[in-house]
């Protein structure tokens, strides 16, 4: 079966794939992912996910001396912030699961605090300012970083889907914009469709770094929206949150790990 996933997108779905749908945790079949009793106390703040990251030149998990030193991590590939696990460079198959935005105030250098962890979108932080600067008005970047974070499922041959965060900010966001309207033009709930990611190599102005291409695979199978379903539904009105100690937006406007 052919399914055009948006105006001169054809893909071609071959033979249905059949995935593992157990939970990560090693649940047995009869129970329900998301299902909380008896963990009614957790509060919205205590669900936090790894990060999928990008590996860039500078970062601290291939330096040996660091403690987040991860053996055989090159630049460009996309790694697990929490488990260490390194997936290359892709393409790497996954679902969506939710979709958030949020805003993020770093300090002014690397290592700094985070200012703000969860700035409002409607916050001044999030806008661009106009200042004055030797008599002339000068159009400055804002203070907080705005994020678009997919909870996504990692779906692998043999292996059971995988819950994490990917995020894209600063001139990924366009990237983010066109993805986004690619998904709706499915007209369904936000793991109808089965995408991959790559990282490539990118560039803004004097600034290298790695940035990342998501393209269509074609609709996912009943197993996989069943099971996507199942973790949307636990997750619903909690607040996700992410590890971004190792982040920090430097002059180029990406960030620097």
């Amino acid at each position: 079966m052919r399914t055009k996933l948006a105006p001169s997108i054809d893909v071609d779905h071959g033979e249905p794939r059949t995935l593992a749908t157990k939970p990560p945790s090693g649940l047995q079949d009869w129970i329900k992912p998301g299902d909380a009793r008896g963990d009614e106390a957790i509060e919205r703040g205590d669900v936090k996910l790894p990060l999928l990251r990008v590996c860039q030149a500078l970062a601290p998990q291939r330096v040996e001396s660091d403690a987040r030193y991860l053996a055989g991590l090159q630049e460009g590939d996309l790694f697990n912030d929490l488990t260490g696990e390194i997936y290359g460079r892709g393409p790497l198959p996954f679902v969506v699961v939710r979709f958030d935005k949020r805003g993020v105030q770093f300090g002014a250098n690397y290592g700094d605090p985070i200012v703000d962890m969860n700035v409002p979108l409607d916050d001044p932080r999030m806008a661009f300012e106009t200042i004055e600067k030797d008599g002339a008005a000068v159009r400055v970047k804002p203070r907080a970083t705005l994020f678009y974070d997919y909870t996504i499922l990692i779906l692998r041959e043999s292996a059971v889907p995988e819950l994490i965060v990917f995020s894209l900010k600063t001139t990924q966001l366009k990237k983010g914009r066109e993805f986004n309207s690619r998904r709706r033009m499915l007209n369904g709930p936000a793991w109808a469709g089965t995408w991959t990611v790559k990282t490539i190599a990118d560039k803004k102005d004097a600034y290298n770094f790695r940035g990342v291409v998501i393209e269509p695979v074609g609709l996912s199978d009943r197993a996989t929206c069943d099971y996507a379903e199942r973790l949307y539904e636990g997750l619903k009105g909690k607040r996700i949150a992410v590890d971004r100690a190792d982040d920090f937006v430097d002059a180029s406007g990406e960030t620097r790990f």
